[in-house]
């Protein structure tokens, strides 16, 4: 585990404390760490036993630290929902990272170019023929090369063409 600053934290006064859990400032994620890297292990186990490639979702966790351990125990990346957490974990040199929710509005476009500009192997998903010419012009206007994998409705009509 990396030295955090402690100092820092809201709850850093409360660590070590007993009776403290219940007087910490919420949200927080606490983990049983033996458990955490149990199932982590696990899930790794499984995937690289059916030859598939793991890619977690960080909207679960939403710690840089956690997708450093899953992708240390092979993942090839993460997915994040938002840009919001996209922009944090490409920011904590998080690579292959995969938005799963289309990028349709002009200015979350530009914001998806400025996190396409600093990211390794960034990955956007498009359901809609317009949404892809909207990116292919703008990642043309910004000089750059966007990823997209374009999502299929196979028969749940959530999203996808």
């Amino acid at each position: 585990m990396p030295d955090l600053p402690c100092a820092d934290l809201p709850n850093a006064d409360l660590l070590g404390q007993p009776g403290s859990r219940d007087l910490l400032e919420t949200p927080i994620l606490l983990l049983d760490l033996d458990v955490f890297e149990r199932n982590l292990q696990k899930l790794a186990d499984f995937a690289a036993g059916r030859s598939h490639a793991l890619r977690p979702h960080t909207k679960t966790h939403k710690s840089v630290e956690i997708a450093r351990r899953q992708i240390a125990a092979g993942a090839v990346g993460v997915c994040c929902t938002t840009l919001g957490e996209a922009e944090v974990m490409v920011g904590a040199g998080i690579g292959n990272v995969l938005i799963t929710s289309p990028i349709v509005a002009p200015r979350k476009i530009q914001r998806l170019l400025a996190i396409n500009a600093q990211a390794d192997d960034l990955l956007v998903v498009a359901d809609q023929p317009q949404n892809v010419r909207d990116l292919a012009a703008a990642a043309l206007a910004a000089g750059q090369v966007l990823k997209l994998l374009v999502a299929i409705d196979l028969g749940i009509h959530r999203m996808g063409v």
